[in-house]
């Protein structure tokens, strides 16, 4: 057996997806979207009356009233790398009841995330929770 060395960069990248799933679970809104640099775009449909650059508010109803799953983790694993700046993630997810893995309708229990490294050195992810209507 082979043991696999991660990089620097693929640790931030996944420590940084860990800080955003779990800000996203623990309720801290301002440190989930410190680390996101996705797009707000569906967010802000979903919740027009929310000012646009309030994103705290916006995580916060797409978390509790708009559908988001947002789970305690169960695992992450590294799945790749398109460039040295782009990663790929697998990530599972606990049920409410913290014994049993998620698993949404048709029976999918592995989400993929994106995280990547900016410019500026700071890694942001690139992908939102589940969504289960």
């Amino acid at each position: 057996m082979v043991d696999v060395v991660k990089t620097t960069d693929e640790n931030e990248a996944e420590g940084t997806l860990i800080t955003f799933l779990s800000s996203l679970y623990e309720k801290d809104y301002e440190a989930a979207a410190v680390v996101y640099g996705g797009d707000y775009d569906q967010l802000r449909e979903w919740n027009p009356d929310v000012g646009p650059t309030d994103l705290a508010l916006l995580w916060k109803r797409g978390c509790e009233q708009n559908g988001l799953q947002c789970m305690e983790i169960r695992n992450t694993d590294f799945a790749s790398q398109s460039d040295k700046n782009t990663f790929f993630f697998n990530v599972w997810f606990n049920n409410q009841d913290r014994v049993s893995e998620f698993t949404q309708l048709g029976g999918t229990s592995m989400f993929s995330f994106t995280v990547i490294k900016t410019d500026q050195e700071k890694y942001l992810v690139m992908t939102m929770p589940v969504y289960t209507p």
